[in-house]
């Protein structure tokens, strides 16, 4: 029997195949997603680890930048150079010792402020809390038991203990890992500090040899578009860093004072910790409540935890609504279910410093989002326009 030959049946055969072997691809490709994902991750460290005294020296220039500039402009009054590249040898050496001095200063503040004796009354105020927990669910264990209701309490409560001790076991192996790894860590920051300080120093010709760089082996075209790029890039993280450090430190201040005033103990910690915690949208808030209403509680008088929890909601309202609207400004326009769900994804993938990313590298993905918007709409308007015209 000779079957008739259909070519709208092959056809439709043709793209039905097709979408299987799609679908079929795709379900492949989720079912691996989580290995894929665990390399690039595990890529991306491994780059970062390689890389890390120069990341590390991108970041201290691109922070210490505008002191440097502010150094040799206003300090030093040294104009630019007509001809030739600017030297900023003096005003980078000032810089550093600037902000070395105030950081020797914020930790010595922070050392006072806790101070051997404040730290042996937190150790047993924390030891305190903790007995009268451990007394307060034997108790509970007593009446339950009179009372009959879970008899095998016992082996739950050994079970608990058994999964507590474990789980102090994997901390303290870790806090050993991390420990080794401070040393590496130091040595890797000490030269990106070195690094950074020629950066610095010979700003003009650093960027002018990667200007050069960057046309002889790209098309004029890419080019262009890379020193675009790296012009956005400037701009939205410098206005972020610049704002979000500002807001920091004003934050910080607001903690200091208003604790200090209260009479909450540990003022210069919690308010240094929280201020900079700030840096992570929403996750300074968190860290400043849980610090301010645990040190009230040590402090002997749990009232104070309330006033801290009262400080902290209030400065948090007074920075989201006045200071974070003014200081940080338009430099990151994103919605926040739009910087949650930038947080939530940076975060899972590259951990605490996808976070601290997480927002300006959205919003720069969104600068390109909404110009590639605009021009689609002006293309559209225009052809309509020449429709009606038409």
């Amino acid at each position: 029997m000779k079957l008739p030959w259909n070519k709208q049946y092959l056809t439709i055969a043709f793209h039905v195949i097709v979408t299987v072997v799609a679908i079929g691809a795709a379900m492949m490709i989720m079912a691996q997603l989580s290995q894929f994902a665990g390399v690039i991750q595990a890529g991306f460290f491994r780059l970062v680890h390689l890389f890390s005294p120069l990341l590390f020296a991108v970041v201290i220039a691109f922070l210490l930048n505008p002191l440097v500039g502010w150094m040799q402009r206003k300090v030093l009054r040294r104009p630019k150079p007509k001809e030739g590249f600017e030297k900023r040898t003096l005003a980078t050496a000032l810089s550093y010792l600037l902000f070395f001095a105030a950081l020797i200063l914020l930790g010595g503040m922070m050392v006072r402020s806790l101070g051997a004796s404040s730290a042996s009354q937190m150790a047993l105020a924390v030891e305190r809390y903790v007995n009268s927990i451990i007394v307060a669910l034997l108790r509970v264990q007593e009446e339950l038991s009179q009372m009959g209701i879970l008899s095998n309490l016992n082996e739950v409560i050994n079970t608990l203990v058994g999964l507590i001790s474990a789980g102090l076991q994997n901390m303290v192996i870790s806090v050993g890992t991390g420990v080794a790894s401070v040393g590496s860590m130091a040595l890797n920051l000490a030269l990106g500090f070195l690094i950074a300080f020629y950066m610095l120093m010979e700003k003009d010709a650093f960027l002018h040899r990667l200007q050069s760089m960057n046309r002889v082996f790209l098309p004029r075209k890419v080019s262009k578009r890379v020193e675009r790029f790296c012009t956005d890039l400037n701009t939205v993280f410098s206005g972020y860093v610049t704002g979000q450090l500002t807001d920091a430190m004003i934050m910080a201040a607001m903690i200091i004072v208003s604790f200090w005033v209260a009479g909450i103990p540990y003022a210069v910690v919690i308010g240094v910790i929280s201020g900079f915690s700030n840096l992570i949208p929403y996750v300074g808030a968190i860290v400043a409540y849980i610090l301010s209403i645990l040190m009230g509680l040590l402090s002997g008088e749990p009232i104070k935890a309330l006033y801290a929890a009262i400080i902290v909601l209030v400065l948090q309202q007074i920075d989201s609504m006045i200071i974070v609207p003014r200081v940080v400004g338009k430099s990151v326009e994103l919605h926040p279910a739009l910087v949650i769900l930038a947080l939530s994804v940076f975060g899972g993938l590259f951990g605490l410093i996808g976070m601290v990313f997480a927002v300006p590298v959205t919003a720069l993905i969104k600068l390109y989002i909404d110009r590639a918007y605009e021009r689609k709409k002006k293309r559209l308007l225009s052809a309509s326009q020449e429709g009606t015209n038409g």
